[in-house]
Protein backbone atom coordinates (compact mmCIF):
# COMPACT_ATOMS: atom_id res chain seq x y z
CA UNK A 1 0.00 0.00 0.00
CA UNK A 2 1.37 3.40 -0.94
CA UNK A 3 0.61 6.69 0.76
CA UNK A 4 0.59 9.88 -1.23
CA UNK A 5 1.02 13.13 0.67
CA UNK A 6 1.65 16.52 -0.76
CA UNK A 7 3.13 19.56 0.89
CA UNK A 8 1.37 22.89 0.37
CA UNK A 9 3.66 25.71 1.32
CA UNK A 10 4.84 29.09 0.19
CA UNK A 11 8.37 28.27 1.36
CA UNK A 12 11.04 27.35 -1.17
CA UNK A 13 12.20 23.72 -1.07
CA UNK A 14 15.97 23.55 -0.60
CA UNK A 15 16.49 19.78 -0.90
CA UNK A 16 14.63 16.47 -1.02
CA UNK A 17 16.06 13.18 0.29
CA UNK A 18 14.25 9.89 -0.29
CA UNK A 19 14.43 6.48 1.30
CA UNK A 20 15.52 7.09 4.88
CA UNK A 21 13.79 4.84 7.44
CA UNK A 22 12.92 7.35 10.13
CA UNK A 23 9.65 5.78 11.28
CA UNK A 24 8.44 2.19 11.57
CA UNK A 25 6.44 2.12 8.37
CA UNK A 26 5.96 0.09 5.22
CA UNK A 27 6.58 3.17 3.11
CA UNK A 28 9.74 5.04 2.25
CA UNK A 29 10.07 8.48 3.75
CA UNK A 30 10.90 11.81 2.17
CA UNK A 31 12.95 14.51 3.86
CA UNK A 32 12.14 18.04 2.71
CA UNK A 33 14.31 21.00 3.65
CA UNK A 34 12.80 24.46 3.27
CA UNK A 35 14.36 27.90 2.81
CA UNK A 36 13.11 30.08 5.65
CA UNK A 37 13.48 33.48 4.00
CA UNK A 38 11.87 36.21 6.06
CA UNK A 39 11.45 33.97 9.10
CA UNK A 40 13.33 34.74 12.28
CA UNK A 41 14.63 32.61 15.11
CA UNK A 42 14.25 33.75 18.70
CA UNK A 43 14.32 32.23 22.17
CA UNK A 44 10.63 31.34 21.71
CA UNK A 45 11.37 29.38 18.53
CA UNK A 46 10.61 30.05 14.89
CA UNK A 47 8.49 33.12 14.17
CA UNK A 48 6.67 33.69 10.91
CA UNK A 49 6.91 37.02 9.12
CA UNK A 50 4.49 39.74 10.13
CA UNK A 51 1.14 39.19 8.45
CA UNK A 52 -0.16 42.63 9.39
CA UNK A 53 2.18 44.46 7.03
CA UNK A 54 0.79 46.82 4.43
CA UNK A 55 1.09 45.65 0.83
CA UNK A 56 0.47 47.75 -2.30
CA UNK A 57 -2.79 47.05 -4.11
CA UNK A 58 -1.64 47.32 -7.74
CA UNK A 59 -5.17 46.90 -9.16
CA UNK A 60 -6.33 50.17 -7.62
CA UNK A 61 -3.19 52.15 -8.47
CA UNK A 62 -3.50 55.72 -9.74
CA UNK A 63 -1.21 55.34 -12.75
CA UNK A 64 -1.85 58.86 -13.99
CA UNK A 65 -0.71 60.17 -10.61
CA UNK A 66 2.38 57.94 -10.78
CA UNK A 67 3.28 59.26 -14.27
CA UNK A 68 2.64 62.87 -13.25
CA UNK A 69 4.71 62.57 -10.06
CA UNK A 70 7.61 60.91 -11.89
CA UNK A 71 7.56 63.62 -14.57
CA UNK A 72 7.94 66.33 -11.89
CA UNK A 73 11.06 64.80 -10.31
CA UNK A 74 14.41 66.54 -10.98
CA UNK A 75 16.16 63.69 -12.80
CA UNK A 76 19.34 65.76 -13.29
CA UNK A 77 20.17 65.22 -9.59
CA UNK A 78 20.97 61.59 -10.40
CA UNK A 79 23.80 62.69 -12.71
CA UNK A 80 25.57 64.83 -10.11
CA UNK A 81 26.06 62.22 -7.39
CA UNK A 82 28.06 59.01 -7.32
CA UNK A 83 26.43 55.85 -8.64
CA UNK A 84 25.61 54.54 -5.16
CA UNK A 85 24.03 57.82 -4.09
CA UNK A 86 22.09 58.05 -7.36
CA UNK A 87 20.68 54.54 -6.89
CA UNK A 88 19.73 55.30 -3.29
CA UNK A 89 18.03 58.56 -4.34
CA UNK A 90 16.23 56.81 -7.20
CA UNK A 91 14.82 54.11 -4.89
CA UNK A 92 13.80 56.72 -2.32
CA UNK A 93 11.80 58.48 -5.05
CA UNK A 94 10.22 55.25 -6.30
CA UNK A 95 9.20 54.17 -2.78
CA UNK A 96 7.75 57.63 -2.10
CA UNK A 97 5.73 57.52 -5.34
CA UNK A 98 4.44 54.03 -4.49
CA UNK A 99 3.51 55.20 -1.00
CA UNK A 100 1.68 58.30 -2.30
CA UNK A 101 -0.04 57.06 -5.47
CA UNK A 102 -0.77 53.39 -4.82
CA UNK A 103 -3.24 52.36 -2.11
CA UNK A 104 -2.08 49.78 0.39
CA UNK A 105 -4.00 46.99 2.04
CA UNK A 106 -3.30 45.20 5.30
CA UNK A 107 -2.59 41.49 5.10
CA UNK A 108 -4.80 39.79 7.63
CA UNK A 109 -3.98 36.51 9.27
CA UNK A 110 -6.28 33.79 7.96
CA UNK A 111 -6.77 30.19 8.91
CA UNK A 112 -5.69 29.06 5.44
CA UNK A 113 -3.29 30.71 2.96
CA UNK A 114 -4.92 32.77 0.22
CA UNK A 115 -3.64 30.48 -2.54
CA UNK A 116 -5.46 27.49 -1.03
CA UNK A 117 -8.73 27.28 -2.97
CA UNK A 118 -12.15 26.53 -1.48
CA UNK A 119 -12.40 23.12 -3.15
CA UNK A 120 -9.02 22.02 -1.75
CA UNK A 121 -9.77 22.80 1.91
CA UNK A 122 -12.52 20.14 2.32
CA UNK A 123 -10.33 17.60 0.49
CA UNK A 124 -7.47 18.26 2.93
CA UNK A 125 -9.87 18.04 5.89
CA UNK A 126 -11.29 14.72 4.62
CA UNK A 127 -7.79 13.37 4.02
CA UNK A 128 -6.77 14.24 7.57
CA UNK A 129 -9.90 12.58 9.02
CA UNK A 130 -9.37 9.45 6.90
CA UNK A 131 -5.75 9.25 8.00
CA UNK A 132 -6.78 9.58 11.68
CA UNK A 133 -9.32 6.74 11.23
CA UNK A 134 -6.68 4.64 9.50
CA UNK A 135 -4.28 5.23 12.40
CA UNK A 136 -7.00 4.17 14.89
CA UNK A 137 -7.68 0.95 12.99
CA UNK A 138 -4.06 -0.02 12.46
CA UNK A 139 -2.84 -0.93 15.93
CA UNK A 140 -0.43 -3.46 17.32
CA UNK A 141 -3.22 -6.02 17.76
CA UNK A 142 -4.07 -5.84 14.07
CA UNK A 143 -0.45 -6.62 13.22
CA UNK A 144 -0.41 -9.47 15.75
CA UNK A 145 -3.75 -11.01 14.75
CA UNK A 146 -2.32 -13.17 11.89
CA UNK A 147 0.28 -14.54 14.33
CA UNK A 148 -2.48 -15.40 16.86
CA UNK A 149 -4.51 -17.10 14.12
CA UNK A 150 -1.45 -19.09 13.08
CA UNK A 151 -0.79 -20.10 16.71
CA UNK A 152 -4.40 -21.25 17.17
CA UNK A 153 -4.21 -23.22 13.91
CA UNK A 154 -0.98 -24.92 15.00
CA UNK A 155 -2.53 -25.86 18.38
CA UNK A 156 -5.55 -27.44 16.69
CA UNK A 157 -3.48 -29.61 14.40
Amino acid sequence: MATLDYVVSSLEIASVTAGRDLFPSRNMSLDLSFQLNGWSFSSKGLRRPSLSQRLPCWKKANWEGVNHTLSLLPWCILETNSVDMAVETFYDWIFAVVKDCIPHRVCRSKKYPMWLKNDTIPALRNKRKAFEKFEEIITVTVYQSPIKDLALFCCMV
